[in-house]
């Protein structure tokens, strides 16, 4: 037996490898005739072309995505179900609740724009139980649609949390908790990256919490950033700015008015070699393109991608 455990090894990682393959390349019910916030700040032109495909006026590419690609993006999924629950434990986390009773399933809160607290019990069936799901980012006219990770609102803590030592520890920054709900988004990043959140918070990070504090009137929002090598932890703060927001709307407008035409944008990437190019699945028609000999690419961008000159 022991000389097939090589074997054995190389077997077991590869069915692991092809079976994430395979889930991604089924179909998804994920949506592109809509624009996702957060890919609204990076290359439009590759938005341009899934909205195509989602309206049936082009095929698909087939995607060729490394299996340890899918498990970097899942790690980001996993962080986002680990600090929900962190939030819901500290009994601050606003969203929609789906009772977990499996003859109920009931929806909490989806009415509300940033969604409620937990219930303290389902309406229907009074099970004490419920599942979490993310608070709907919505905006017809502007064509946005996603999901935002968290809604936090501070005035609801943990009572229990509050007579310990631990919260005590705290009082002379109290004071500075935000007063009003907050939207937070969250990401993993590798070490390599890590040096470079000494610049700040990445631009298009930034765009995508900005469209989230406009579509739900909120105020002040929060990037954090979990270090994948140790869990270690920075946040940055991105408030309301009506300015870009203009600018994004106009942004918006103008996609949805060259997709009426039948035209791309110009791609936002400045290389071919860029990593937001690497890893699109539209490269081989994208490069094809005469759009990346033109002598006036770089103008081209800069009027396009207008709001990047906030960067």
């Amino acid at each position: 037996m022991t000389q097939h455990n090589g074997q054995q090894m190389y077997l077991i990682s590869q069915l692991i490898d092809q079976f994430l393959s395979y889930k991604q390349n089924k179909p998804s019910d994920r949506s592109y005739k809509v624009f996702h916030p957060s890919a609204f700040g990076k290359c439009l032109r590759k938005m341009q072309y899934q909205k195509y495909v989602s309206e049936g006026m082009m095929d698909a590419p087939v995607q060729s995505v490394e299996p340890r690609m899918i498990r970097i993006w899942d790690t980001g999924h996993t962080m986002h179900n680990r600090w929900a629950q962190y939030m819901e434990e500290l009994n601050v986390l606003r969203g929609v609740w789906k009772c977990a009773n499996p003859l109920c399933n009931k929806i909490h809160g989806k009415q509300e724009k940033i969604g409620i607290f937990k219930p303290e019990q389902c309406e229907v069936c009074k099970s004490k139980k419920f599942h979490y799901e993310e608070i709907t980012i919505d905006h017809p006219g502007l064509n946005f649609h996603g999901h935002c990770d968290q809604v936090l609102d501070f005035s609801n803590l943990c009572e229990e949390f509050k007579s310990s030592p631990q919260y005590q520890s705290l009082e002379s920054l109290l004071q500075f908790l935000p007063d009003s709900p907050i939207v937070i988004d969250m990401k993993t990043i590798g070490k390599n990256q890590w040096s470079k959140l000494e610049k700040g918070a990445h631009f298009y990070y930034v765009v995508q919490l900005t469209i989230y504090l406009h579509v739900l009137g909120l105020d002040m929002g929060i990037i954090i950033y979990e270090r994948k090598d140790d869990s270690e932890t920075r946040m940055f703060k991105v408030t309301r700015n009506d300015e870009w927001w203009d600018v994004i709307s106009k942004q918006s407008k103008l996609m949805m008015s060259m997709f009426e035409k039948k035209t791309l944008p110009p791609p936002r990437p400045q290389s071919k070699n860029d990593f937001d190019c690497k890893y699109c699945e539209f490269s081989s028609t994208c490069h094809e393109s005469s759009i990346w000999n033109s002598p006036n690419l770089d103008e081209l961008r800069r009027r396009f991608y207008s709001f990047d000159n906030f960067e």
